[in-house]
């Protein structure tokens, strides 16, 4: 008599040729992970598999996988399907009819469930109330109703969101941009990203409103732009499902046109950053995060496609939890000088239309902190919710540098928190330095001798080891 067994399902097989194994005269399995299976009526056949997840065939009898855990499967004409999803170390078994040829469930692909429509219509998209159960960190209210009328028609849903997993895209159908992502990140969840896919457009609303492959490749000369992800998948590859939520940041409806890979760096860190640094509250590493391309009228133009206005600057707003209360701020970097040196757009920043001026002070690939009221008031979205304090940035912008050393961040830090000029750092300055670091203590802001002009590495990003001057709630 065949019993149920109790194993893990796994959801999706991964993105290479599909593991099968059809095993014969088989009863019952030790539910540990792995197998010794006993061969008797017919063969044992299974298909190619990675070179890093190998399923080996030891002797005759044996087959073994890289969970390394051994459990035994004893033979008494039972006929079972077995699946090895090498994502999950997972078995799926299924128990054919008597005397009937074998069947092969078909499962999904990861792209399958990350960009068919079906699947994507039951994607319920970014969460309002992540950070705790008294938190509404409402997108939907960003945009005005003017705005909201540029929202897409969208199978699906009747407000014009494109929902995906933990993540929703507002956007704009005159511009073929996002307004922005929003999207939720819980810093206690491991990394969990998958592979690159290609860029699909969202089968959910008109083709013809969003960008594709066509657009990038209007310069034969040049790879003239990059397809910048708004929430990126390194942001959103966390936990169980960050697979999936990774893939699903490949919609060309959660990114645009960069003239430069800007998502490295120190604007990548910035959510790492916040929530090792602001999210002071040891049990809730959750944070809410809105990025995507300030959009204005008087963008300039593209010169292979003049019906298509590029963004200059991008910018995120993160909500974070601290011990005293709920806190947003607000980010801004700038692709500019680019896009001039590449001949993209028709006319260089000095020529633009009279009031683009108070941009320039946001250099190419330089990450600025500024008050989250000053980039309300250039985008026209709303990033205000009751119970959210605004971070107040002195002087209204603040470069983010690098904290040169760990050591000098840590008694920066402490000179910070008493708005004081300690002892420990009085021989790291000069004698004219030491009136204006005193100054930027008193800020809230690291003084410049301790700052370096140098990025973040890959290194330093993926161990986590640095600081940034950022202004946070004091």
């Amino acid at each position: 008599m065949f019993a149920p067994l109790p194993l893990q399902l796994p959801d999706y097989l991964p993105e290479t040729p599909q593991r099968t194994l059809q095993i014969s005269a088989i009863s019952s399995v030790n539910t540990s992970g792995s197998g010794r299976l006993s061969k008797s009526a017919s063969d044992l056949y299974f298909s190619q598999v990675m070179s890093n997840n190998v399923l080996s065939s030891n002797g005759a009898n044996d087959v073994e996988h890289p969970a390394r855990t051994r459990g035994k499967i004893a033979a008494n004409g039972c006929k079972l399907q077995y699946i090895f999803c090498a994502t999950r170390n997972s078995f799926k078994f299924n128990k054919p009819q008597t005397n009937s040829p074998p069947k092969f469930t078909t499962m999904p692909t990861l792209s399958e469930l990350a960009f068919a429509k079906e699947n994507l219509l039951q994607c319920s998209g970014y969460d309002s109330g992540f950070i705790n159960n008294s938190s509404n960190i409402n997108a939907e209210k960003t945009l005005s109703a003017k705005l909201k009328k540029l929202l897409p028609a969208v199978e699906g849903n009747n407000k014009g969101i494109l929902n995906y997993t933990g993540m929703s895209v507002f956007f704009n159908t005159r511009r073929k941009l996002p307004f922005f992502s929003a999207y939720n990140i819980d810093g206690k969840e491991d990394a969990n990203a998958a592979g690159r896919p290609k860029f699909r457009t969202d089968p959910r609303m008109k083709k013809e409103q969003q960008l594709d492959f066509p657009f990038y490749d209007l310069r034969k000369d040049i790879t003239e732009f990059e397809i910048g992800h708004m929430a990126s998948n390194n942001e959103m590859g966390r936990g169980e499902n960050g697979q999936l939520k990774a893939y699903q940041t490949f919609h060309f409806t959660n990114s645009g046109p960069q003239a430069e890979k800007l998502n490295t760096g120190i604007w990548k860190g910035l959510e790492t950053y916040i929530i090792t640094e602001a999210a002071t509250i040891k049990s809730n590493k959750r944070i809410c995060v809105f990025t995507g391309p300030m959009l204005k009228d008087n963008d300039p133009k593209y010169v292979e496609d003049t019906s298509f206005r590029i963004p200059i600057l991008f910018f995120k707003v993160i909500v974070f939890p601290t011990a005293k209360g709920i806190f947003s701020t607000a980010f801004m970097m700038s692709h500019e000088k680019k896009l001039v040196e590449d001949d993209l757009i028709e006319a260089p920043p000095s020529l633009l239309p009279e009031g683009e001026g108070l941009f320039d002070d946001f250099k190419f690939k330089k990450v600025f902190q500024v008050n989250v009221s000053f980039l309300e008031n250039e985008t026209g979205l709303k990033f205000t919710w009751p119970g959210v304090k605004k971070v107040k940035i002195p002087d209204g912008i603040n470069e983010i540098k690098k904290i040169k050393s760990i050591k000098d961040a840590k008694e920066a830090e402490e000179a910070i928190k008493d708005s004081t000029f300690p002892v420990a750092l009085e021989d790291k300055f000069k004698p004219h330095e030491k009136a204006a670091a005193k100054k930027s203590i008193e800020k809230g802001l690291v003084p410049e001798p301790l700052l370096s002009n140098a990025d973040l590495t890959p290194k330093e990003l993926k161990q986590k080891k640095f600081k940034l001057n950022i202004v946070l709630p004091r």
